[in-house]
């Protein structure tokens, strides 16, 4: 039976991940990240967080810290989206993380977001001055900021800082008992 678990798990595991570099691939393109990502990656956690529950890992905590870290972020990201500082997609997919990473792993992504849009701000505004692009996609993160805007797309912070996460917090091999065949 645990195969079963280790097998919803980790397929909720690949489509959290996946969504976040599909909506990396969105706010890229145009700088917009659509809704349907965030609930992918807000939708697998519950049965992520049971399959792991059943089959013994301990990776998560209690479902009421997730669901507190991700309120938490989705509280002050929307105060940043208010104060025009963040956007509205963003602030729905670092809530959608935030319930990944549960109070334990908050201030982790928080850190490696942070870290990964520094380096985003620095690469937007070397892409600003150099123009290094030729003809790059209307609309596009390349195109605007190349055009004089002044826009940097956080998704990937996001992503980046959501993945240094997972892979940290032992989501991509949770261990406890469960090997590579999904035996104990």
């Amino acid at each position: 039976m645990s195969v079963v678990y280790i097998t919803i798990y980790f397929l909720c595991v690949l489509a959290a991940l996946c969504a976040g570099v599909t909506a990396t691939v969105s706010d890229i393109r145009g700088m917009t990240i659509p809704n349907r990502f965030c609930v992918v990656i807000a939708a697998a956690f519950v049965p992520a967080w049971l399959a792991a529950h059943m089959a013994g890992a301990g990776v998560f905590e209690g479902p009421g810290l997730h669901v507190l870290s991700a309120l938490i972020v989705m509280g002050v990201t929307a105060a940043m989206f208010a104060a025009r500082a963040l956007g509205a997609g963003d602030s729905k997919l670092m809530a959608a993380y935030g319930l990944w990473a549960g109070m334990a792993g908050l201030l982790e992504m928080v850190v490696y977001t942070a870290i990964a849009g520094g380096i985003l701000a620095l690469a937007t505004i070397v892409i600003a001055r150099q123009k290094p692009f030729s003809s790059p996609p209307e609309r596009s993160w390349i195109a605007r900021v190349q055009g004089g805007e002044r826009v940097v797309p956080y998704g990937i912070a996001i992503f980046a800082g959501a993945l240094l996460m997972f892979i940290t917090r032992g989501y991509l091999m949770p261990g406890q008992g469960w090997t590579l065949l999904g035996v104990d």
